[in-house]
């Protein structure tokens, strides 16, 4: 027996799981060119949808307001945790009709099936503030750098909240960014692709550089920057 925790509302409040299917991995798109007597071109695309399956065990089919409950529950779209790794969620879609199996008079059986986007996302996403400290090796000595882990095994969409005024340069594993005429911090949200200052305003027209690609690998990132005083990391790790 499992369960599962859908839009922050555990399933055990209706009945037991007694059946889950879930894919190990969603499938990903690859792309195939065929060229006249030479070899076909070969490109991978992203990954598709998913779907997961429950079954629920429904104590009292006639107790019409847990059903309406029940059902009322059972739409839309948020965030999913199932009990085979409660450290992780899916962003899910529930829209299929749902439709009782009666076993008893009493008791009946309901499958549930979600939609699910392709990543599973950390629970515990926190804030870290970021250790900078001078290279050696570098003869710039207002150039500071950190390691960033990725403990996901996929990229991950970071986002930076970075302090400072004026022109700021960034690097992420030697890729430039600088955002100008900064005054006292920016947030740099991969997600949204948006550039902001503190007070949520977008500031891409300040921005020189590419925010596509500023993700950060599976292991250690190097992270670098001029002209800031504080950075602060919010990984956003994710696994496929």
């Amino acid at each position: 027996m499992g369960y599962f925790i859908f839009k922050n509302r555990n399933s055990n409040d209706f009945g037991p799981v007694e059946r889950t299917k879930m894919l190990m991995r969603n499938k990903q798109t690859l792309n195939i060119t065929n060229i006249p007597q030479g070899t076909p071109v070969m490109s991978w695309g992203g990954h598709e949808t998913g779907t997961i399956q429950f079954t629920i065990g429904i104590r009292d089919i006639n107790d019409t307001d847990t059903v309406d409950d029940l059902l009322g529950w059972l739409t839309g779209e948020g965030p999913l945790i199932t009990s085979v790794d409660t450290s992780k969620y899916m962003w899910a879609y529930c829209s299929a009709e749902i439709i009782p199996n009666p076993i008893s008079s009493r008791l009946a059986t309901v499958a549930v099936t979600f939609i699910t986007e392709p990543y599973r996302y950390a629970i515990n996403n926190p804030e870290e503030k970021l250790t900078m400290a001078h290279n050696p090796q570098s003869d710039n000595p207002n150039l500071l750098e950190c390691k960033i882990e990725n403990t996901g095994n996929t990229q991950c969409a970071p986002t930076f909240r970075i302090l400072g005024s004026g022109n700021i340069q960034l690097w992420l594993n030697h890729i430039k960014m600088e955002i100008q005429n900064v005054s006292g911090g920016v947030i740099v949200d991969i997600p949204t692709l948006r550039v902001k200052d503190l007070s949520g305003n977008v500031i891409l027209n300040r921005t020189i550089g590419d925010p596509t690609q500023y993700l950060l690998n599976p292991g250690e990132n190097l992270f670098e920057y001029i002209g800031a005083t504080e950075a602060y990391v919010t990984k956003n790790t994710r696994w496929l």
